[in-house]
């Protein structure tokens, strides 16, 4: 378990860093597509382009690479 959440805390830092822009938000709002990938993990987001004073809503989805089986317990903070 330490590793997973070693690699679910590396995957938040590095999936900050990635971008590509799409359009499954809102006409008006594009949105950032992200997946990234440990030995243990792979991370895929979609969120709106973040806009001040405008909320959004963060989609994540982690699955552990042996099995690929999705994590189900567990909490994520974005900060």
């Amino acid at each position: 378990m330490r590793n997973t959440r070693t690699g679910l805390i590396l995957l938040l830092v590095f999936a900050t860093t990635a971008f590509a822009g799409g359009d499954h938000g809102d006409d008006e709002t594009p949105s950032v597509a992200v997946t990234q990938w440990t030995e243990h993990l792979e991370l895929f987001m979609e969120y709106p382009v973040p806009v001040s004073n405008k909320p959004g809503r963060f989609i994540i989805h982690l699955t552990i690479l042996d099995g690929f089986q999705p994590v189900r317990e567990g909490a994520v903070k974005l900060t």
